[in-house]
């Protein structure tokens, strides 16, 4: 019967029937070497052709001259050659109709050029042939349960074993600690995905799910090549209740650069990632030690109920770094109930508090096991606790009493529990096994621990969101703006009338190129008022005095009119000058090429570029995830009022943005919008100052 593992697109690049070994040697260490031993240690069961001109056999299986000796084509070929043949036995692999392959080279020669390279013209007959590539410049794969390791780099030392974790990696070295060197974990597959010449981490994210052990997939990646397919995988976890787990490289310009020299990724925008991220629901981590912890939290012990963290610990100085650490990340401990808390107290010594976070360790006594499950228990049962955990070592002095109170805890609750440990030791490794099969997760170090768990808790949250609630295009409205709008950068008085035929405030405008027109709109708009050059080009009036603050007479106006003539030209916006209190914040609506049109929201003002505190969402939106998305500003606690100073219109802001990224219903139309400052008011809000880029 045919499953679905053998009708996927990689079924003959991940678990093949028969595999050739291009470049296959009888010298020990060698790469053409290495690949037929790390087949036959993963128990392969398949036809193994070694392919080399120069021996009769390698590793007691016939070898063979070429590609071209073999009665059919293998379902996979290694290719270990060097970059210098990899062109030629690749145009050779795709005529005999081959369509699977690893390359490990990092296919880059010297005479590559920006116009032809090697790595170039191997994309282009991979994908003309339909050939799966796994590579180039990588470390190949291991499929635990496909019983497949295709690889070049010896792994006797270590048995890979099964468990519930994928790993797709575009870093060697973290596909080689995470599948080799980590021994809390246990795998479906791991795969090093190198330069994706044809086979993405999209396609691997899809082909982990069709394996039924997998319970959670971690990925290490510098670019997402195709975020639609992407999108769609994380999708079909989400129905299968997957949790997919990123840490996302090259976040600063730096980093980027190292990116493109690494693995030919063309690392976009980070904040494209986070919106990404945030929409699609992937859980994004900041390191491997986050990334280990996470895994621990979503494939090793129950999902998460609502609330927070229960934990009990052993030392009142480590409560203290523990509530520090928590604070900074944003970790939430669960606030018991007093009903828990007398509980608590009847099982501690009297003169420790029965709160949370528990230092429980007080005088001991021969029952303090039965006491400390006790409080587990009882803190465990609580309806604002969400996960429950002992925070200390896992073993002392080779005892595992802790453990085995956690062990008893989680047969009686029906909540996740866990471990966290300041350190994993060697001697620990075997308890960590006995803990992960009893059901019980194992974090290490406090800070990673409290961040994997806040991750957790969001994928929690965001399982229960609704779907995303766009704003239907209003048809008449399209075609009206579109057939008005003329390619090249609005002045802002244009830009301004444009954003309020989407809803958004903005104080009344007027262009003047004289002083009569000045005359006449001083008699339609009230004082006080503002006179701004209105030339194009210039992005910050008040830094070369092209702004003229709170005119109160119509001598003022024309004295600033006067000024603003000489210096910047004759035209001149004159608008009203808004007194009302309020929190000064940006609005934009940029491209990316990852996710399309993303709203910014930010500071505004003079602080946009000295805080450099944004976060954007991809558009169309709705309020929620705008919400969702000023919760993490840097300066969010202005919005509520700081010093005796009111809180201001959040509400408002978030319409606000929603109606910015209403605009996407214009197509390709709109390149930019940049709206700074948008006045965010007691009551209420209004766009100040505006640009927008309509494309050509």
């Amino acid at each position: 019967m045919k499953t679905a593992l053998d009708s996927h697109p990689l079924q003959k690049l991940m678990a093949p029937r028969s595999v050739a070994i291009l470049g296959a040697s009888p010298r020990e260490g060698s790469f053409g070497n290495t690949a037929i031993k790390e087949l036959i240690r993963s128990g392969f069961n398949g036809s193994v052709f070694p392919i080399n001109p120069k021996h009769q056999s390698v590793e007691g299986y016939t070898c063979f001259p070429d590609l071209n000796a073999l009665d059919k084509p293998p379902e996979l070929v290694l290719f270990c050659v060097a970059n210098e043949r990899l062109e030629e036995q690749f145009k050779l692999a795709a005529d005999i109709g081959i369509k699977a392959a690893v390359i490990f080279g990092s296919c880059y020669l010297d005479s590559d050029t920006d116009k032809s390279s090697l790595l170039t013209r191997l994309r282009a007959m991979a994908l003309d042939h339909n050939i799966r590539v796994c590579g180039g410049n990588c470390m190949g794969f291991r499929n635990i349960y496909g019983k497949i390791s295709a690889g070049i780099f010896d792994t006797s030392h270590n048995v890979m074993p099964a468990g519930p974790v994928a790993i797709i990696s575009h870093s060697g070295t973290a596909f080689g600690l995470l599948s080799e060197l980590e021994g809390r974990l246990g795998y479906t597959f791991a795969v090093s995905a190198g330069q994706e010449i044809s086979t993405t981490a999209a396609d691997y994210l899809d082909y982990a799910l069709t394996i039924p052990e997998t319970r959670c997939i971690a990925m290490l990646l510098e670019m997402i090549r195709d975020p639609a397919n992407f999108a769609q995988a994380v999708k079909r976890a989400h129905e299968r209740g997957v949790p997919v787990v990123v840490v996302k490289v090259g976040r600063t310009e730096e980093a980027a650069r190292f990116a493109v020299s690494h693995s030919g990724a063309m690392v976009g925008n980070d904040a494209a990632y986070d919106a990404f991220f945030e929409r699609h629901g992937v859980v994004r981590v900041d390191g491997l030690d986050e990334l280990v912890n996470a895994i621990q939290l979503f494939a090793y012990t129950k999902p998460l109920s609502s609330g927070g963290l229960a934990v009990t610990l052993d030392s009142g100085g480590k409560r203290e770094l523990l509530v520090d650490i928590a604070k900074e990340v944003g970790m939430p401990f669960a606030k018991i109930s007093d009903k828990t808390q007398q509980i608590v107290a009847t099982n501690i010594d009297s003169h420790h508090d029965a709160v949370n976070p528990l230092d429980y360790w007080g005088t001991g006594g021969a029952d303090w096991m039965d006491k400390l499950v006790d409080s587990l228990k009882a803190m465990a049962a609580d309806t604002d606790t969400a996960l429950s955990a002992i925070a200390s070592l896992i073993t002392w002095g080779g005892k595992s009493g802790y453990s085995e109170a956690l062990k008893q805890l989680v047969q009686h609750s029906e909540k996740p529990v866990a471990m966290i440990a300041d350190f994993i030791r060697a001697t620990d490794h075997a308890e960590c096994l006995k803990l992960n099969q009893s059901g019980i997760a194992v974090l290490e170090g406090e800070r990673a621990a409290c961040k994997a768990i806040k991750s957790a808790m969001w994928y929690r949250d965001f399982l229960t969101r609704f779907a995303i609630n766009t704003h239907s295009s209003d048809a008449n409205r399209k075609n009206i703006i579109q057939n008005s709008l003329k390619p090249g950068t609005l002045n802002e008085a244009d830009s301004l009338v444009l954003l309020r035929h989407y809803g958004i405030p903005t104080p009344p405008v007027e262009i003047v190129s004289n002083e009569a027109s000045l005359l006449t709109s001083l008699n339609r708009l009230s004082y006080p008022l503002v006179l701004k050059t209105a030339a194009i080009g210039i992005s910050h009036k008040s830094d070369v005095g092209g702004v003229f603050l709170n005119i109160e007479s119509e001598s003022d106006a024309l004295n600033a009119y006067q000024a603003l003539r000489r210096q910047h030209g004759a035209n001149v916006l004159v608008t009203k000058h808004i007194t009302d209190y309020g929190i000064e914040m940006a609005l934009g609506l940029v491209k990316d090429p990852l996710v399309g049109s993303m709203v910014m929201i930010g500071i505004g003002g003079t602080l946009i570029e000295l805080l450099n505190d944004q976060v954007c969402v991809i558009a169309p939106t709705d309020v929620g995830e705008v919400y969702r998305a000023i919760d993490k500003l840097k300066c969010r606690q202005l919005l509520d009022g700081v010093r005796g100073k009111p809180a201001v219109d959040i509400n408002a802001l978030a319409n606000t943005a929603v109606a910015l990224s209403n605009l996407t219903e214009l197509g390709g139309k709109i390149a930019e919008v940049d709206i700074n400052p948008i006045l965010v008011k007691e009551s209420g809000c209004i766009a100040l100052d505006a640009l927008v880029v309509v494309k050509a």
